[in-house]
């Protein structure tokens, strides 16, 4: 069979089909985070992959072709807890209606009742997707107690919407600055 990887609102998508095309399900993953892998050869019995999240570094996971299970293989060793914190992905409309996503990272058990200092970072420009990633700098912002925002896409919305919105500005001839007000 064969494996492939796409994103979903700026998140790793990982499904399985088999060499005849038909679906053979959806790889389960840890939480919203970016992957890589899945490399092999016909006969192999297994294959292994990296995930990697906002509070997860990269570690590799080992995946049983016959079972259709994954398991842990290899986890780097980090002197932090990444149970203690989560992710979450929010939607919100900007002021001209447009659909934008944002992950919200922090504490678990944390209110979020708009008074917790924050860090919040957006890109917007050449398609380019800020997909979930491990930062050690960025632990030291959460285990302050703080939330770290990330607006993941180019343009508007999510990877998948944003050729569309990057297109549409450039027969516009304009810039974005709606993408700067989101």
């Amino acid at each position: 069979g064969f494996f492939i990887e796409y994103l979903r609102d700026a998140s790793s998508v990982v499904r399985r089909f088999g060499l005849d095309g038909r679906p053979q399900g959806e790889v389960a993953l840890p939480g919203l985070g970016n992957v890589t892998g899945f490399g092999g050869k016909r006969r192999d019995r297994e294959t292994f992959y990296s995930y990697a999240s906002f509070t997860d570094p990269a570690t590799i996971y080992r995946y049983d072709l016959t079972q259709g299970q994954a398991s842990l293989f290899r986890r780097p060793k980090v002197d932090f807890d990444p149970a203690a914190f989560e992710t979450r992905q929010v939607f919100y409309a900007s002021k001209d209606g447009a659909r934008v996503a944002m992950f919200l990272v922090h504490r678990k058990g944390l209110t979020l009742d708009g008074n917790n200092p924050t860090l919040l970072y957006g890109y917007g420009g050449f398609n380019i997707v800020v997909s979930p990633t491990f930062s050690a700098a960025r632990l030291a912002i959460l285990e302050r107690g703080r939330v770290d925002g990330r607006r993941p896409a180019p343009g508007r919305g999510a990877e998948d919407e944003a050729r569309g919105t990057d297109e549409a500005d450039a027969r516009r001839r304009r810039y974005v600055p709606e993408g700067y007000e989101d």
